[in-house]
């Protein structure tokens, strides 16, 4: 079974640091990412680095059916608040993981397995760099239903989603 699947969204130009991104990832080889785009690979690859390519609108349908709840107006930067469902809406990716999680792409990676080792991961639920929030930057979890529909615990949570405002909310869980 492999240990970590982290997943980034990403939707408009590539950031111009995406190619540090992708080698920082590369000398992470123990985690896997899947990186959700409407761009072209970018320069750099890596062999645990995955594109899933859809449209804009394709993916705001993807996460919507998979939510239950319409998302068809929202803009791009709204997917931060999309990411407490990412477990849920792309669980067949997790299949054969015992730890998945989201980060953003404007990180240059350390050696995250030097601080998440197996015996944190497999001690803790939920892992954020903050005590009160699951951070966006990294949010660790482990696969369990409980963990993949964790956004489905947020008080109201389907109208704040539905919202077009950008929430910084997930300190409601």
């Amino acid at each position: 079974m492999k240990r970590l699947l982290l997943i980034s969204p990403w939707f408009g130009k590539w950031p111009a640091w995406i190619n540090f991104f992708i080698e920082s990832c590369k000398h992470n080889s123990e985690i896997d990412w899947l990186i959700p785009t409407d761009q072209p690979e970018p320069e750099n690859t890596a062999p645990n680095v995955r594109f899933l390519h859809y449209a804009f609108d394709a993916y705001k349908a993807r996460i919507s059916n998979d939510i239950g709840v319409d998302l068809h107006h929202i803009p791009p930067y709204k997917l931060c608040d999309l990411k407490p469902f990412l477990g849920l809406s792309f669980a067949e990716y997790l299949e054969g993981y015992k730890s998945f999680g989201y980060c953003d792409l404007d990180v240059i990676w350390g050696d995250i397995r030097s601080i998440y080792t197996d015996e944190i991961l497999d001690n803790y639920d939920a892992i954020s760099s903050h005590s009160d929030i699951m951070a966006g930057h990294l949010s660790i979890f482990k696969n369990t239903r409980k963990m993949r529909t964790l956004g489905r615990r947020i008080p109201e949570w389907r109208s704040r989603i539905a919202s077009v405002e950008h929430l910084l909310w997930m300190n409601a869980l």
